[in-house]
């Protein structure tokens, strides 16, 4: 891994840019916080979210493709 890829994986996002990151609404990123599975950092009174950490959370509920359901569409 290079420095610079190094610096962006460690990279702090706000809580808008994480809900973007994740695609996901403000009230399940909290509940995703309260629930322990994505660390939050307190940094002048504001929410982070470290990218490397989002990017954990999305790699360990990563289900293979032998594991997923079809979705039927009736």
């Amino acid at each position: 891994m290079t420095e610079e890829q190094q610096i962006q994986k460690d990279e702090f996002l706000t809580s808008k840019e994480a809900e973007e990151y994740l695609k996901v609404s403000s009230v399940t990123l909290w509940r995703l916080v309260k629930e322990g599975l994505i660390p939050i950092y307190k940094i002048h009174n504001r929410n982070r979210y470290r990218r490397s950490d989002l990017e954990n959370f999305m790699e360990s509920h990563k289900v293979s493709s032998a594991n997923t359901t079809p979705v039927s569409s009736n």
